[in-house]
């Protein structure tokens, strides 16, 4: 009869310690790197981001060309790594 109450105590006692330190984790976590990152990014990095999305996309390849080399050189590295 003893034992009993002492377990489920035990147990409630571990669930309520188990709850929090997620719930806590969760909420302190993303607030801080989305305020960091919001300021970093708004500052500078969009600019920089803008500019190189421009040079970029004028000489780039489609979506399907760029994955068929990637395809490509991805076959041509097995096939040298089975070679050697």
């Amino acid at each position: 009869m003893n034992t009993r109450p002492i377990l489920t105590l035990g147990s409630s006692a571990n669930i309520s310690k188990t709850a929090p330190s997620p719930k806590t984790k969760e909420v302190y976590a993303p607030l801080i790197p989305k305020k960091v990152s919001s300021t970093k990014t708004v500052s500078k990095p969009n600019s920089s981001n803008l500019k190189d999305n421009k040079e970029v996309s004028k000489p780039s390849l489609s979506k399907k060309e760029l994955r068929s080399l990637q395809i490509q050189a991805a076959v041509e590295k097995r096939i040298a790594a089975y070679n050697e």
